[in-house]
């Protein structure tokens, strides 16, 4: 399983049209290069293992994609750069606990 979720896509950090690029936002260093050198006004933020099941049975994996690559995020861009953070797979009606 390992190998499988760190095999690298052959378009990874290639650049496309329109300034778009391909980074593997696990990997915290190219994701940093790659917000360095594209310099965004606005990042929308949506990718996320959303499979309770998965993120339960790999929870560093998990956590290195949904929690890890918000963190690179908050940590790099630039202040003034705009952040929209998406996450609609469970709505968590506040009543009835335990959440963590």
């Amino acid at each position: 399983m390992t190998q499988e979720l760190d095999a690298k896509p052959e378009f990874e950090r290639a650049i496309f049209p329109d300034g778009l690029m391909a980074v593997d936002l696990r990997d915290r260093t190219a994701f940093a290069s790659a917000l360095a050198k594209l310099k965004p006004d606005l990042v929308v933020h949506a990718a996320a293992y959303s499979d309770p099941d998965f993120c339960e049975d790999h929870a560093a994996e998990a956590r290195r994609l949904n929690v890890e690559s918000a963190r690179t995020l908050r940590e790099e861009l630039p202040s003034s750069a705009r952040l929209v953070f998406i996450s609609s797979d469970y709505v968590f009606d506040g009543e009835h606990p335990p959440y963590t």
